[in-house]
């Protein structure tokens, strides 16, 4: 099998009403980057990813996202590393059920948060922004502002 990379630069993703897949349904991929790219006011979750060798994410805005069941932006079931630097969330609304937050994890081996700030964002069901199943080896938080 080939070894699969999707990039989304400098793209803005606002007000699409996605379904329980999510706007992006990847079942498999082994290197997903974001860089530069604003997500706003969608409903019902954005991304719905199976397994993922790395995902990358850099200069995210990720905002006003409402998800009524699932994670307002990312939902991910299997991931090697999780990676996210430089990026802000406002005011998402994570979904009515386990794993329900902002971004969900069920199981990872590395997953790193450098220079984020997160605010206002609102979990019905679930733990806070991100929620991780499993963790297999390191947490890194870095210069990171969880507020409000």
């Amino acid at each position: 099998r080939k070894a699969t990379t999707i990039t989304f630069d400098s793209v803005a993703i606002q007000n699409n009403n996605c379904t329980s897949q999510g706007l992006f349904n990847i079942p498999t991929v082994d290197t997903l980057n974001i860089y530069d790219s604003v997500f706003d006011t969608n409903t019902g979750g954005l991304f719905n990813i199976g397994t993922s060798g790395t995902i990358n994410i850099q200069n995210a805005t990720i905002r006003n996202n409402d998800a009524n069941t699932q994670p307002s932006f990312m939902s991910i079931s299997s991931c090697n590393e999780f990676a996210i630097a430089n990026s802000t969330g406002d005011t998402n609304r994570g979904g009515a059920m386990e794993g329900g937050g902002i971004v969900y994890l069920e199981s990872a081996n590395i997953v790193s948060m450098i220079s984020c700030q997160w605010s206002n964002d609102r979990v019905i069901v679930g733990a806070g922004v991100f929620l991780i199943g499993s963790l297999t080896s390191s947490l890194q938080l870095v210069d990171t502002i969880f507020s409000g």
